[in-house]
């Protein structure tokens, strides 16, 4: 998964720097991540829907949702998508 954007618009890193003191280069965090793009409140809801099936898709009833429907998450490509975009080009062109 790329990195997503805060709402100022700056970078927003999905994992801890190298030199974090407790949690070097590991995942924040679906709560970590709500809370740094200004979802306090929102960050203490459930990690998600029983079976990923929420009622209505948007709504703000659950972590997984809530971040399902901010713009960087929605722009996100597959990462297989990624792949083929950034490598066919070397093949078509040799």
């Amino acid at each position: 998964m790329c990195n997503g954007v805060l709402p100022n618009g700056e970078p927003q890193d999905f994992y801890y720097a190298d030199n974090h003191p407790t949690m070097p280069g590991l995942f924040k965090g679906m709560k970590a991540i709500l809370e740094e793009q200004g979802f306090r409140e929102e960050a203490n809801l459930q990690a998600k829907c029983l079976a990923f099936k929420c009622l209505d898709p948007r709504a703000s009833c659950c972590c997984c949702q809530i971040l399902f429907n901010q713009p960087d998450f929605i722009a996100q490509k597959l990462t297989l998508f990624e792949l083929v975009v950034t490598w066919a080009p070397c093949f078509f062109l040799s």
